[in-house]
């Protein structure tokens, strides 16, 4: 009895390995219609939320996200149907993966009114002040006393005009990573404008 129970307690680890990974399989087993669940739930909402961001957006990335996001419930729908506990682990892998990319996306398109809106503010600003300049630059131009000649100044201001005929164009669609980046970069354009305002009307005043 003695040598037999040695013998157990020897094969015990052997035995105990396939039992403990036959409760992870079953556990996991019991999490893959659960994530496939809340998946397909992230992607619906994505989905809803792109319906309704303004068309200067792109979403081109979010539905690319969404497109991911189906596959790899697909793949695992198909794998509910089988029996492979290699895969499940790996399966499961990639729906929280997914389903966390599509937590990032949504909370991104989110942002998306705030985002565009306060770019559109800032370039109404620019695009009020432009105005300003460009009435202003006629009446030093043709001043029939000591007209103003534009050198290095007309340079600038063909630049700037360049420059903010791309920033006020919203026909082509950007990222709102892309707003983000130019917002502040219309800041910059609104300081140059109020400089060179300044500068004009020094000229007019002289």
């Amino acid at each position: 009895i003695a040598g037999a129970y040695t013998i157990l307690e020897e094969s015990r680890p052997i035995l105990e390995e396939p039992l403990i990974n036959t409760r992870l399989w079953l556990e996991q087993s019991e999490l893959l219609p659960q994530a496939i669940e809340q998946v397909s739930r992230s992607t619906a909402v994505l989905k809803d939320h792109i319906l309704v961001t303004p068309e200067s957006i792109d979403v081109s990335g979010f539905y690319d996200a969404i497109k991911e996001a189906r596959l790899a419930v697909e793949n695992a729908r198909k794998f509910s149907q089988q029996i492979n506990p290699v895969q499940l682990t790996d399966i499961l892998e990639a729906l929280t993966t997914q389903y966390e990319r599509l937590g990032t996306c949504i909370e991104e398109i989110k942002t998306a009114d705030s985002v565009l809106k306060e770019y559109q503010q800032y370039r109404d600003s620019l695009a009020n002040q432009w105005d300003a300049i460009e009435n202003l630059l006629p009446q030093l131009t043709e001043k029939p006393v000591l007209p103003v000649v534009f050198t290095e100044t007309a340079e600038e201001i063909e630049f700037m005009r360049a420059s903010l005929r791309r920033l006020l164009d919203l026909r082509k669609a950007h990222t709102i990573a892309r707003f983000r980046v130019e917002t502040p970069q219309l800041q910059e354009k609104i300081n140059a404008a109020d400089q060179l305002q300044t500068d004009l009307m020094t000229m007019q005043s002289t």
